[in-house]
């Protein structure tokens, strides 16, 4: 591959590279919002095609937050027909939360995917919106597993993979980029509102923290994160191995006595793994103790966790039954 001056061009193809990714799926579902992040991430698919034969498709959510909404589709469905992207366009029925936009996003996404037969989702997270993910779930009362925060590579289902490959690139570098060749960004103005909170930790606490603690914030949390990252990598090895060793082996069950044992974070990483990789659900901390509080008391005994799933409890197994069959 021929080598291009920019550094940002230089990290996405080496996380391309790394990640052996297009090698067979030669098709992207690209999340655009206009911001400076995800017009960065465009030219430089732009700029990957030239090299390497790939289909580019974006997407634009409009929720209908801003009276400029609409104006903002349009400039978005400009530069698709100008660099020959493939636009999907999808707007709210109606107003959404910020966690209800999150699941119609990620929802939409997986259908066109899997409509398209489009392994990967890609987005302009970066190195900065990691940063700011790791202290908004610190000051939510995080577990071990929130420094990890946005990972390089996530599964959300059997085929299909989201993939962050500016999650090295700093915000500061994304805007140099997109000034250097001289694209358009179309500006955000709820990024500057400060009633939201990772606005406010973006605009107010990281430059405080940088200027009266540390100047080289963002070199010494990425050593922390990496550090605690190895560490993680350890536990959920032994969390799936003990997972599958105390597993039922006909019915979705783990064994209660061989759980009982276990210290209390493996008792929560089971129990998470347990309910997570049969029905979809994420438990939270409180629920997740109150799981184990009743496998630890109760004989007999059942909790209902959805409409559709109850966790069941007898004196040997942990089951978790589907509403039909209770």
């Amino acid at each position: 591959m021929k080598k291009h001056k920019s550094i940002v061009y230089q990290k996405f193809c080496n996380f391309i590279k790394n990640k052996k990714l297009f090698t067979k799926h030669k098709s992207v579902l690209a999340a655009i919002s206009g911001g400076q992040d995800s017009i960065c991430l465009l030219k430089l698919l732009k700029d990957f095609q030239i090299y390497q034969d790939l289909t580019v498709h974006i997407i634009h959510f409009d929720h209908g937050w801003r009276n400029d909404s609409k104006k903002n589709a349009i400039f978005i469905k400009n530069i698709a027909n100008r660099w020959n992207f493939i636009c999907h366009y999808e707007t709210a029925d109606k107003m959404l939360s910020e966690e209800d936009a999150r699941m119609w996003r990620y929802t939409t996404m997986r259908k066109i995917c899997q409509e398209l037969k489009i392994k990967y989702i890609i987005t302009g997270h970066t190195y900065s919106d990691k940063l700011e993910t790791v202290f908004f779930n610190m000051m939510n009362g995080t577990g071990f597993e929130g420094l990890q925060s946005i990972q390089p590579e996530i599964q959300v289902s059997t085929h299909i993979n989201i993939i962050h490959p500016l999650i090295n690139v700093k915000r500061d570098e994304t805007l140099d980029f997109c000034r250097n060749f001289c694209l358009p960004i179309w500006s955000d103005t709820t990024n500057y509102n400060r009633k939201i909170k990772r606005n406010r930790i973006r605009e107010e606490l990281i430059p405080y923290c940088k200027q009266y603690f540390n100047s080289n914030l963002e070199d010494s949390l990425s050593k922390f994160m990496q550090s605690a990252n190895y560490d993680l990598d350890y536990l959920q090895e032994r969390t799936y191995y003990l997972y599958y060793k105390y597993k039922h082996p006909k019915y979705v069950g783990i064994n209660r006595t061989s759980f009982s044992l276990l210290s209390l974070s493996m008792k929560r990483r089971i129990i998470r793994i347990f309910i997570y990789h049969n029905t979809d659900i994420k438990l939270s901390f409180l629920e997740t103790q109150e799981y184990i509080e009743l496998i630890k008391y109760k004989n007999n005994q059942k909790k209902k966790i959805s409409v559709l799933w109850y966790l069941y409890i007898d004196h040997e197994w942990i089951y978790l039954l589907s509403n039909k069959k209770i």
